[in-house]
């Protein structure tokens, strides 16, 4: 059995409007499903930001969001179109593995 820290990483290349950054991802935990359920009651947009903030990593697996200013940023700064192809990228990429 493979713990999450080793499994493969996926990736994507974004553009969120600060500039291109890649965002990589692996497969959900328990904790990353509770916190995306928890969203299901809000709009699809903030679902969207949700699986981001939640899932989006580095090249080393570290978090790339952490506080609610970061949670913040990504619903009323990031471009949003942009926020939900990667979100949606994410929940694909769950699909093929």
């Amino acid at each position: 059995m493979a713990l999450i820290p080793d499994l493969p990483m996926l990736s994507v290349d974004a553009d969120f409007g600060e500039g291109q950054v890649r965002v990589h991802w692996r497969r959900m935990s328990l904790s990353d499903w509770d916190a995306i359920e928890q969203a299901e009651k809000r709009s699809n947009a903030a679902k969207a930001a949700e699986i981001v903030f939640v899932r989006a990593r580095t090249e080393a697996g570290l978090r790339m969001f952490n506080s609610q200013a970061d949670r913040e940023k990504i619903m009323n700064r990031y471009d949003s179109a942009e926020v939900i192809r990667v979100a949606v990228e994410m929940m694909n990429g769950d699909e093929g593995n």
